[in-house]
């Protein structure tokens, strides 16, 4: 479209990838950095700021740092962490499936939002996730506030698609909910229905399976 770019990321292999989707393009810069410190970049040095899926949250202890650069450099921002109530029940669902009882680390979850492997001896057993640092709507509002941004809006994602997928699997062999899922997602009138319902009925809802299950945008408050 036009815009110069920085597509920043962890991983050389993310790069490589993202470089072959951009082949032909020379408005996009690739930097290999972690996202926990931009001091690369000036404060308010881009118009916008995109950070989705694990970024912050797979940051674990440093993912408010990840924020508070994001913000820091950004004079608008859009992000997505995981979501509190959804890890939640996925931690429980590890623990359940996996090791036979419910873990200490699904009420930490719960009530921190937080996982590190190292607290735990057994977590090994559990999940390959080393660090997860998951939150509800209203916190993450409050940390992004708290680096001087003006959220705009922020609220969960997926959540009626969350309750839908439910009611599939109940009534349907496990093969055909993919087909299921696919067809109605490609939708408008699903679509709509799903984004009213996430703005307007469940904001603070449990959120989607994946990795982003709370989405806020956000700008400078002059």
């Amino acid at each position: 479209m036009g815009y110069d770019v920085v597509h920043l990321d962890l991983s050389d292999e993310m790069i490589r990838l993202a470089k072959e989707n951009a082949e032909g393009l020379d408005n996009i810069e690739f930097i290999k950095r972690n996202a926990v410190n931009l001091d690369i970049f000036e404060t308010d040095e881009f118009d916008l700021v995109l950070c989705f899926d694990g970024a912050i949250s797979f940051s674990g202890s440093r993912a408010n740092d990840v924020i508070s650069e994001a913000c820091r450099v950004g004079k608008k921002v859009m992000l997505s962490v995981s979501s509190k109530a959804c890890m939640t029940a996925t931690w429980l669902n590890y623990s359940l499936t996996k090791l036979g009882r419910i873990h200490p680390s699904v009420k930490v979850m719960m009530t921190e939002g937080y996982f590190n492997k190292a607290d735990y001896d057994d977590a090994d057993q559990l999940t390959s996730i080393s660090e997860l640092k998951a939150y509800t709507p209203e916190e993450f509002t409050g940390i992004i506030e708290a680096n001087g941004m003006k959220v705009i809006e922020c609220r969960s994602i997926g959540s009626l698609t969350h309750l839908y997928l439910l009611h599939l699997y109940r009534q349907n062999e496990n093969d055909d909910v993919h087909d299921k899922i696919n067809h109605i997602s490609s939708d408008d009138e699903f679509l709509e229905l799903c984004d009213y319902y996430d703005k307007y009925v469940m904001p603070n809802g449990m959120g989607s399976f994946r990795r982003a299950g709370i989405f806020a945008i956000a700008e400078k408050d002059e």
